[in-house]
């Protein structure tokens, strides 16, 4: 399936706990479709879209995370910039599980700080 399928199953599933995307081959056609979530939609449970090699968009993404209270767990692509993950973690303390795949690259130092003071504020 594709992104547009994804962005249908966001606006219309208004009572969707889990979302997940394991070995699913998906074919990006538009970035921006975890915006297409209503602005009320506050039931997510678990999100995992680490198998997406495309990018997403980290604001819809970060809005997602900040009106879902229950969200336990929440596993990313690649794609996502690392010094994004704290934002992340501070918008969702109670997770459980997050996955942010493996970074080679250098981690700057202050994005290190930055993670390090996300996840001392994590409660679970």
């Amino acid at each position: 399936f594709n992104t547009d399928g994804l962005a249908a199953i966001a606006a219309n599933c208004r009572n969707l706990k889990v979302l997940d995307l394991r070995e699913s081959i998906v074919e990006d056609l538009n970035r921006h479709w975890l915006s297409h979530f209503p602005d009320t939609y506050t039931s997510l449970v678990s999100l995992n879209i680490a198998c997406l090699r495309s990018e997403v968009s980290v604001s819809a993404l970060e809005r997602l995370v900040d009106r879902c209270p229950n969200l336990r767990t929440l596993r990313l692509n690649r794609p996502i910039p690392l010094d994004r993950h704290a934002n992340l973690l501070r918008r969702a303390p109670q997770l459980v599980e997050f996955g942010v795949g493996c970074y080679m690259a250098d981690l700057r130092s202050e994005v290190f700080s930055s993670l390090t003071g996300a996840f001392t504020s994590c409660t679970n």
